[in-house]
């Protein structure tokens, strides 16, 4: 969120839209998958059992995880990592959790080009992305409280 933080400059346009792309790289995909998932969730076969059957607080943790990791993507360029809001820390840590959950009920297989796939779609680009853009947030507020800074991240009014 923005809490009264002035912004003098920031990252260059090049690196606003390489952090954007890459969001839409690791993102969209597990996103799509999901939707695909809430959408069918409520239906079942002609013999009665459910198409996708999904525990509730899987649906929960993964829902927020990937709001919270959108919101990342989208607004990281304008925020401090000490200034994040408890709530996307929150969900980044319920969608991380999430796909270790479902990792291993997979069998926790060794990833190989065959499953990557899957496990990129079940959450492991988001918590790959959402780990690196948090890496990123930190190394950038390090190097502004040391002083040693390319650019401004912000001055309190």
């Amino acid at each position: 969120m923005y809490q009264g933080y002035k912004y003098t400059s920031g990252p260059s346009d090049s690196q606003q839209a390489l952090s954007i792309m890459l969001g839409i790289i690791f993102l969209t995909p597990s996103t799509l998958g999901w939707m695909l998932v809430l959408i069918l969730l409520p239906f079942e076969t002609s013999t009665g059992q459910r198409v996708i059957d999904f525990p509730a607080y899987l649906l929960i943790m993964i829902t927020f995880g990937m709001v919270s990791s959108w919101r990342l993507a989208l607004f990281q360029n304008r925020e401090r990592f000490s200034t994040l809001s408890k709530w996307v820390v929150a969900g980044i840590i319920l969608g991380i959790s999430a796909f270790v959950i479902l990792y291993v009920r997979m069998g926790a297989p060794l990833p190989t080009t065959s499953n990557g796939m899957e496990l990129f779609l079940c959450g492991g680009g988001p918590a790959i992305y959402s780990l690196a853009m948090l890496g990123v947030m930190a190394r950038r507020d390090f190097k502004y409280r040391k002083g040693r800074r390319k650019f401004a991240i912000g001055v309190h009014k």
